[in-house]
Parts: C-alpha cells; structure tokens; sequence
C-alpha cells in the first residue's frame, strides 16, 4: 500500500472510533433547538472548523454566530499558507 491509501486509512479508523464512543443525542432535534453539535457531542470529540479571514473578523454576523453556537475549535483556512 502507499502512503496515500495508509493515510486514507488511519483517518478512516480514527473516525470510526470516535463516532463510536460519542454518545448519541437524547433526541434526534437536539442540535436543531439550539444547542449546537459543539454541545452534543461534548465529552465525546471537539467539534471544529477552518475559518476564511472575514470570519475571524467577524465582518459576516450570521456565520461569526454559526461558528460560536456549532463549533468549540477552529483553525485558519488558508491564511497560513505562503
């Protein structure tokens, strides 16, 4: 196998052995009244995202409120790259 179906595969697994110790929801509407997936799923994994710079400045009020009720950890999207 080469690097590239060994790295497809331990992401693979790593996935499937979080899903499988999260815990599941007490109720299939519990993200959609407003608790979020960051709460869901807290105690089981982190819940992230990768943020475009107008997010982080918060120039965008709906998704800037997305990311804090949905998400409790972030990275930059591609603003690192050079």
């Amino acid at each position: 196998m080469t690097n590239r179906h060994l790295s497809a595969a331990l992401a693979a697994s790593l996935c499937l052995a979080a899903c499988s110790r999260a815990t599941a929801p007490a109720s299939s509407t519990s993200a959609i009244q407003g608790q979020g997936l960051k709460n869901t799923f807290r105690g089981a994994f982190l819940v992230g995202a990768a943020l475009a710079p107008k997010t982080f400045a918060e120039l965008d009020a709906a998704n800037a409120a997305l990311v804090k009720r949905e998400f409790n950890t972030i990275s930059p999207e591609n603003v690192l790259k050079w």
